[in-house]
C-alpha cells in the first residue's frame, strides 16, 4: 500500500472572480494566480526508513539553527515578512538565513528518491473550464488519476489540516463516477475517506508543504518573494519528481501536471 500526502497551496474560489469572466488578475495579497496541489508518495515498505531520513533531517537543523524537532517550520512563516519570525523563540531568525534553511531542507528533500516522489497538480486559468472556482475539484481529479494509473497497489490519501468535507466528497464522488477523455475511470486503488492530520505534528506534511509552496512561486510569478522560485533549481527538487506523472509538453517539470 502506498502512503499520499496532500499539501495545497494558493487560494481557490476567489471572491473577486465572477462565473464567465475572462480577464481576471487577483485582487489583495490572499488570491493566487496558480493553484498547487502536491501529493509524497511513499510506499508503507518505505515508509518507517523515509520517516528515519526525516527526522535525520530535523536533527540536523536542530544542531545548526537550534529549532527543537517538535517545533513546526511553516513555509510562508520562513519567506514571508522582511523582519524577524512570527516564532519569540526565534526572533535573531532573519529572514536571508529563513531562506537558507528552505533552501537546504528542499536540496535535502530531492536526496530522498530511492524512498519517495511528489507529483504535483498546477491549475487556475482565468477562462474556460479552469478558473478560480474549478481549479481545486479540477486538480484533485488530474492528481487522483495520475496516481491511479501510476501506482501499483492500494493507496490511501493524508490530507494537511483539518477535516474538510469538500475533499471527502470528491475522492467518494470518484471512487463511482470519473471520466478521462470520454470514458470510465473509476478510482480502484484508492481506499479509505482521505485521513487528516495537521502537519505541525507531521514531518511528511512539513516536506510536503515546503514543496508545495515552492511549486507555487515557481509558476505564479506574481507573487512576492521572486526569490523563492530560484530555489527549485538550486535544490535540485525535480529529481524527486516523477517523470511519469508529467505532462509530455513539459518534459523539464517532471511530476508537473499543468491544467488544462
Amino acid at each position: 500500500m502506498y502512503l499520499v500526502y496532500i499539501d495545497e497551496s494558493g487560494s481557490h474560489d476567489d471572491g473577486s472572480f465572477t462565473q464567465g469572466q475572462k480577464v481576471w488578475q487577483p485582487n489583495n495579497s490572499r488570491e493566487s494566480s496558480i493553484f498547487v496541489l502536491t501529493g509524497l508518495v511513499v510506499h508503507q515498505n518505505d515508509w518507517k526508513s523515509l520517516f528515519k531520513k526525516l527526522k535525520g533531517i530535523r536533527e540536523n537543523v536542530r544542531q545548526t539553527h537550534g529549532i527543537p524537532l517538535n517545533e513546526y517550520i511553516h513555509a510562508t512563516e520562513l519567506v514571508t515578512g522582511n523582519g524577524i519570525w512570527r516564532h519569540d523563540t526565534r526572533k535573531s531568525f532573519t529572514r536571508s538565513k529563513r531562506i537558507n534553511l528552505l533552501k537546504n531542507l528542499l536540496h535535502e528533500y530531492a536526496q530522498l528518491g530511492k524512498y519517495c516522489y511528489y507529483g504535483s497538480s498546477i491549475a487556475k486559468k482565468t477562462a474556460g473550464f479552469c478558473n478560480p472556482h474549478t481549479c481545486r475539484e479540477l486538480s484533485y481529479e488530474n492528481l487522483l488519476n495520475r496516481l491511479e494509473k501510476d501506482l501499483k497497489d492500494e493507496y490511501v490519501i493524508i490530507h494537511d489540516g483539518h477535516e474538510d468535507g469538500a475533499v471527502i466528497r470528491l475522492l467518494r464522488k470518484k471512487r463511482v463516477f470519473n471520466f478521462v477523455q470520454g470514458k470510465k475511470f473509476i478510482l480502484q486503488k484508492l481506499i479509505e475517506d482521505p485521513l487528516f492530520k495537521r502537519a505541525n505534528i507531521s514531518y511528511f506534511l512539513q516536506a510536503v508543504d515546503h514543496i508545495s509552496y515552492v511549486l507555487l512561486h515557481l509558476y505564479d510569478t506574481k507573487l512576492p518573494n521572486s526569490d523563492v522560485a530560484k530555489l527549485y533549481a538550486n535544490a535540485r527538487l525535480a529529481q524527486l519528481g516523477n517523470a511519469r506523472m508529467c505532462c509530455r509538453t513539459r518534459p523539464n517539470f517532471p511530476g508537473h501536471i499543468p491544467i488544462p
